[in-house]
């Protein structure tokens, strides 16, 4: 993934340091891989499960299997964090099911859990997004030292970087001497930059 300006930005920071590259950049999905399943209809979800918008949660009005009662919470978080339940044999995200659930019908590509909380299924905090817009929304990868999405340390030239990706394409912000700057510029290209998500998440921005 190739790196480009982005001459919208006044920003304080420096050209590309003496014989330094830009480091290569990789991005990270957070797709859960559950896929819908069009033979599972809003009608048939309604006869098996119960969801209350104001939680998020589902529980069976049916006994699914054995050893689960009808009236129990429905399903269980997955390695992803996301909440996952099995109806009719397949497995799906309660999320997806939530929209298929209120909306009848299923999304036409991903879910966007606006508060980046991935087992927090109220209908009020998910909205469809694509990939590109579901992107917009990440937190800071867990290695991240500065605590903000697209601003990282670079080591060999002894600055800080703020870079940011839409549509696929990684735009190079610029190096800075003091991270607050680097977090300035990022801002201020996201608010442009990220129609579906134009602001950090409070847990991205603290």
């Amino acid at each position: 993934m190739l790196s480009r300006p982005y001459p919208g930005v006044a920003t304080r920071g420096h050209a590309e340091p003496s014989g330094g590259a830009i480091p290569t950049w990789r991005t990270w999905s957070c797709r859960m891989t559950l896929k819908n399943h069009p033979d599972l209809t809003a009608e048939r979800l309604r006869e098996v499960l119960a969801y209350d918008a104001s939680s998020g949660q589902f529980v069976w009005k049916v006994r699914p299997a054995q050893r689960i009662k009808a009236g129990a919470v429905a399903g269980t978080k997955n390695n992803q964090g996301y909440w996952a339940i099995r109806v009719d044999g397949n497995k799906h995200g309660a999320h997806r099911l939530a929209w298929l659930y209120v909306y009848g019908h299923w999304p036409a590509d991903q879910i966007d859990h606006r508060n980046g909380v991935r087992d927090d299924n109220r209908i009020c905090n998910l909205r469809e997004a694509t990939l590109s817009e579901n992107q917009q929304n990440r937190k800071p990868n867990s290695n991240n030292a500065s605590g903000h999405a697209g601003v990282y340390w670079y080591k060999r030239g002894r600055k800080w970087q703020a870079s940011i990706c839409i549509d696929g394409d990684l735009i190079h912000l610029g190096y800075f001497d003091q991270k607050a700057d680097a977090v300035e510029a990022r801002a201020k290209a996201k608010s442009n930059l990220h129609q579906f998500q134009p602001v950090a998440r409070s847990s991205e921005a603290a």
